[in-house]
């Protein structure tokens, strides 16, 4: 893809990632909610994340969902996260983020 269409696109993911990201942060400290519906906006807001880094540099990637296979085999392992630390990696990953996008 051309690198202008790259960047629009880059635009679109990153604010879908930004919507799961505050969600993420709204969500985490409320103990009555379930990991099963806070842990997925995690997921997501990494993913995007990164997937909109990737098409900013106008390189392809499968629609896949790493990141799910990841935590699973940290569950297998019991190393699950906890959620203060799945807050944590989202901040860091779109700190990253913006700082390659506005590159």
């Amino acid at each position: 893809m051309p690198r202008r269409d790259g960047r629009d696109l880059a635009r679109v993911i990153a604010t879908n990632a930004e919507r799961d990201a505050v969600a993420l942060e709204r969500m985490a400290p409320d103990p009555a909610l379930a990991d099963a519906v806070v842990g997925p906006h995690a997921q997501q807001a990494a993913e995007k994340y990164l997937k909109a880094v990737l098409a900013d540099r106008g390189i392809s990637y499968r629609r896949v969902h790493s990141i799910t296979y990841l935590l699973g085999l940290l569950d297998d392992h019991d190393a699950t996260l906890h959620r203060e630390a799945a807050v944590d990696v989202v901040r860091v990953v779109r700190a990253w983020a913006e700082g390659e996008l506005s590159a």
